[in-house]
C-alpha cells in the first residue's frame, strides 16, 4: 500500500471563551463534491475527536463551508449533509447533549479571492 500524504491541518483560535478549530482540505476527508467521508478521513476525524475530549466542552457548534464551484442551493445542501455526518461521528465517541450544525455552504470564503481554504470545516467549544 501506499504512504497517503494528508497536508490537513488545524487551525486553533480562542475568542470570548470559544475555542475554534478550523480543519481545512476537505478534498482528503470527502471524495469529489459530496457528503461521503473518503476512507482516509478516519485518520483526520479521530485527530479532531481527540482534540474535543481534550476541551471537553459542554456545545459544540459545527461551521460547514464549501467552495463556490456549483450551484448555491446545491452547495448549502452539500456542506448540511457533511456537517449531519460529522456530527453523527462526534456523538458516536464523545456524548455531549448540544452539537448544532450550521452549514453556510459558499457564503462565507476563507480569503476574498477563490481557493482551496473555502471548503473546511470550523468547529466551536464552548
Amino acid at each position: 500500500s501506499k504512504p497517503i500524504t494528508i497536508w490537513l491541518g488545524f487551525k486553533k483560535k480562542i475568542k470570548d471563551e470559544v475555542t475554534t478549530y478550523t480543519m481545512f482540505n476537505q478534498n482528503i476527508i470527502h471524495t469529489n463534491k459530496n457528503a461521503q467521508f473518503s476512507k482516509e478521513s478516519k485518520t483526520i476525524i479521530n485527530k479532531l475527536i481527540t482534540l474535543i475530549k481534550k476541551e471537553r466542552p459542554k456545545n459544540i457548534v459545527i461551521h460547514v463551508h464549501t467552495s463556490s464551484d456549483g450551484l448555491y442551493d446545491t452547495n448549502k445542501t452539500i456542506a448540511e449533509k457533511r456537517g449531519q455526518k460529522l456530527k453523527e461521528m462526534i456523538e458516536a465517541v464523545f456524548p455531549i447533549s448540544t452539537i448544532t450544525v450550521k452549514a453556510h455552504g459558499e457564503a462565507s470564503p476563507y480569503n476574498i479571492k477563490k481557493s482551496k481554504w473555502d471548503d473546511r470545516y470550523e468547529i466551536d467549544l464552548f
